[in-house]
């Protein structure tokens, strides 16, 4: 992959030990793929017309969003992830089930893929740029989409500040039996990222197609130790979405699309 600033460098083997450690030994011939989860169907929605679009999916991963591209009718499907055994398992994987398809997959940074300038007329993300230098990870989004290419992209919403307290001070903390997901080097898209995303890309538009705010913490909290309470208390999602659509910015995911 391109040379890391050396700032950056330490992250980036970070985030790939990481994510290494959650794919080895896994059997890519017994991971057929599924049909898209609610994240991944969001960024499809909004990313039509797919068909004879050339697509990079940034942070693919073990290859679900790049393989549910090339299936839309995509003309190509680059897949670029920092994680090695993630992205030779979806290479395996996408042989095994989609020998046909045109994909590619490559093991490289988002901030600096190494690919060519205006290369890709779509470029799709399933919880990615929050990993990212976003400042650089902006820059190098901006470079591979050719004149009037779009972006799609879900990801971990810095917006509220309840749910960014509680992930701060306890989930990464481990407090109260919370379980630890993800990684201590990501954070969640703040105001002040989307500002700097919008001086590089002016139309960017955020909106809440998924509305999750107590699920989280039922789900850190709860439900291995209080399942029916953990329940009860994701619920009150449902029941908000379908009462206080105006708070739909209180989600935990924001979806946020952008064109060059």
């Amino acid at each position: 992959m391109p040379r890391e600033p050396s700032s950056r460098r330490g992250v980036v083997n970070r985030e790939a030990a990481f994510h290494d450690a959650l794919v080895e030994g896994a059997d890519p011939s017994k991971a057929a793929p599924q049909p898209p989860d609610p994240w991944e169907r969001a960024i499809l929605d909004l990313a039509e017309p797919i068909a004879g679009q050339r697509v990079l999916d940034l942070g693919c991963g073990t290859g679900s969003l790049t393989i549910h591209m090339a299936d839309a009718g995509a003309a190509s499907v680059t897949g670029i992830d920092v994680s090695p055994v993630s992205v030779s398992f979806a290479e395996q994987r996408a042989a095994h089930f989609r020998p046909a398809a045109a994909i590619e997959f490559r093991c490289g940074s988002a901030e600096s893929t190494g690919l060519p300038d205006g290369e890709f007329d779509l470029i799709v993300g399933k919880f990615v740029l929050h990993h990212l230098d976003f400042p650089r990870g902006v820059d190098e989004l901006h470079r591979l989409l050719r004149p009037g290419g779009r972006g799609v992209f879900m990801e971990t919403s810095g917006l509220n500040p309840l749910l960014i307290a509680g992930r701060t001070h306890i989930v990464h903390r481990g407090r109260f039996g919370a379980l630890k997901l993800g990684t201590d080097d990501e954070h969640p898209v703040t105001r002040r990222d989307l500002r700097m995303l919008r001086r590089r890309f002016p139309g960017a538009l955020v909106d809440f197609p998924i509305f999750w705010m107590f699920r989280p913490f039922a789900r850190q909290l709860l439900a291995s130790r209080y399942p029916v309470l953990g329940h009860r208390i994701a619920g009150l999602d449902e029941l908000f979405d379908r009462h206080l659509r105006s708070l739909r910015w209180l989600s935990y995911h924001m979806r946020i699309s952008i064109q060059k």
